[in-house]
């Protein structure tokens, strides 16, 4: 009812405001209302105040209409920009290692903070209150996950607050900034006792699985006669598994988005995932996944396609991973050697310096090379180019500091004890992501969690053991491994 009216709307103001935001009156959809035009109302009063918007509508003057309605236009083009700004900024204040994120800004743009929590708790997975300073107090908005109770947690904490509402999934609350270190230490034991893993794993939801036949116009027009979706009615999703990906780009202005070329049967059909830009890495070894999302259609030149808006994906079943570990988890030098440094030297996959260095993408110094291990050890004095300090910075630096301490352990553990599983690829090429995979090889060693491998990726799961056993970190191997290693490494300094 309320589309059918607006088809035949005669507000000028609302007329025109559809008409910039280059949406076709005639084929209005409940979307092109929630992304398209509801955002340039809302943008003024996140901003200022809501005048404008109200000024809009009542105005009969097609001149100022135009003018009114090319300010809506811009002030939402400001919004976004001054909401990626400070999601940036806040993503940089953002402890990974806590159950509950609290923080704040100066001056942080009040009207759109609720958006920016929304934005972390969709990374971070995990509930999220952001606030800004102004005048002395500290005001802002909280986003939740899950199931957890948002509202329960600043009940917990009223004594803390000046002044807070909501509800289970979303809060807004004024405080002292005094209180700001106590308040995040509190709830964020309240979190630790609340927050279960099913509330931080993310899930979605679909329909009904269907086959690539269904991938058809045929198919859209059906679902087209459940219109209008939006709340209380959503838009069908579906899975569709086993897609073959015959080649995919980043897109958008910032690289965000993915447009995927999907092989259905015979013939190529685009898909589209928004704001899934860093999951691309996937991609770049598998071919094959199952995807949920829900099947579109484009007009481009007057021709209708086919296209599927793609909601999340995953690695398709068919390259789900071994439950065998190989005995080298890693074909990286730095990898063998380390898992390798207690075996004699017959046993031992040895590497060159030189080898290690290119892997650690420090590409300027190939020409160091290391000389072959005596009695199990390598003996750095009969390196002529690591007497050198240069040379000798360079390794520290880049290899020996890339080794995982104790610090290191426990922050691998903490996120493994948050998220109960981890993915990582072996082609990865960030050195924090070989510290943090050497690290799940020791936890594994001690009994902390156990590694599924495969050709190309490793997933890592937490397992049940005694939180209260004290673990000996020389229990395992690879640590022992470790130690040893750095402790040549510091004769040969001395």
């Amino acid at each position: 009812l309320g589309i059918s009216r607006i088809l035949n709307l005669t507000n000028k103001g609302l007329r025109k405001l559809i008409e910039l935001s280059n949406v076709d009156l005639s084929k209005l959809s409940a979307p092109d209302i929630a992304f398209k035009i509801a955002p340039k109302i809302n943008a003024t009063g996140r901003l200022m105040t809501a005048d404008l918007a109200l000024e809009l509508f009542l105005e009969s003057s097609d001149e100022i209409v135009l003018k009114q309605a090319s300010q809506l236009v811009e002030y939402n083009i400001q919004r976004r920009q001054i909401e990626k700004d400070i999601v940036e900024e806040a993503k940089l204040k953002v402890n990974r290692d806590t159950s509950f994120i609290l923080i704040y800004g100066e001056d942080w743009n009040e009207g759109v903070i609720g958006i920016v929590a929304s934005r972390l708790v969709e990374e971070f997975r995990r509930p999220t209150i952001v606030l800004t300073k102004k005048d002395g107090k500290l005001k802002g908005s909280g986003r939740s996950i899950g199931e957890f109770n948002l509202l329960g947690a600043l009940n917990a904490n009223s004594h803390l607050i000046e002044k807070y509402g909501g509800h289970q999934y979303a809060a807004g609350l004024t405080m002292n900034p005094l209180n700001f270190k106590r308040l995040e230490k509190s709830l964020n034991d309240f979190a630790d006792k609340n927050l279960t893993d099913s509330d931080t794993i993310r899930k979605s939801y679909y329909l009904d699985e269907i086959e690539s036949n269904f991938i058809t116009s045929d198919f859209i027009h059906a679902i087209d006669e459940l219109r209008p979706f939006g709340l209380g009615n959503p838009k069908p999703l579906f899975l569709l598994k086993n897609v073959t990906v015959a080649q995919y780009r980043k897109i958008g202005k910032n690289s965000e988005h993915l447009k995927l070329n999907l092989q259905i049967d015979n013939r190529i059909v685009d898909g589209l995932a928004f704001n899934q830009s860093t999951n691309g890495d996937l991609l770049k070894r598998h071919k094959k996944i199952d995807i949920v999302g829900s099947v579109e259609k484009n007009i481009y030149l007057g021709v209708e396609y086919v296209n599927i808006f793609i909601k999340d994906f995953r690695l398709a079943d068919d390259i789900e991973l071994t439950d065998q570990m190989e005995s080298k988890l890693y074909n990286h030098s730095l990898y063998n050697m380390i898992l390798n440094y207690h075996l004699p030297v017959v046993e031992r996959e040895y590497v060159t310096l030189e080898a290690i260095i290119e892997n650690a993408l420090i590409k300027d110094y190939y020409e160091i090379s290391l000389p072959d291990p005596i009695d199990g050890k390598i003996e750095f004095n009969n390196t002529i180019d690591l007497k050198e300090k240069r040379y000798r910075q360079i390794f520290e630096k880049r290899l020996i500091d890339q080794l995982p301490q104790r610090s290191d352990l426990i922050a691998f553990y903490k996120r493994l004890e948050r998220n109960k599983k981890l993915l990582f690829s072996k082609f990865e090429e960030k050195r924090n992501d070989y510290r943090e995979l050497i690290s799940s090889i020791i936890l594994s060693e001690i009994g902390l969690c156990e590694i599924q491998n495969s050709n190309e990726m490793v997933q890592v799961m937490m397992i049940k053991h005694d939180k209260g056993q004290k673990m000996n970190l020389m229990d395992s191997q690879t640590y022992k491994n470790i130690f040893n290693f750095k402790e040549d490494w510091n004769e040969f300094k001395r």
